[in-house]
């Protein structure tokens, strides 16, 4: 958290973001990430940019685009990549 220099504590792993320029969304992901994953989805559709959210919890939240799959990835197990 830029605000407090500490760890965020919002219960999110990882922010990833589509849309806009990658200078754009280096700054956006990190306003995403600290506020979290309900408040981040509602402030991307605001600023027109489409996120995913890795939690904690294990939940896995994402704004439209992403849940509709225009963008696809792939997660894979560490270890498998690791293994080659």
């Amino acid at each position: 958290d830029p605000r407090t220099c500490r760890p965020a504590g919002s219960g999110v792993l990882s922010v990833t973001a589509a849309g806009g320029c990658a200078m754009d969304l280096d700054a956006v992901t990190t306003a995403l990430f600290v506020a979290g994953a309900e408040k981040g989805i509602e402030l991307a559709g605001k600023l027109g940019f489409e996120v995913l959210y890795i939690c904690e919890d294990g939940r896995i939240l994402a704004t439209k685009e992403f849940a509709d799959g225009r963008y696809r990835f792939t997660i894979n197990n560490h270890k498998k990549i690791m293994r080659g």
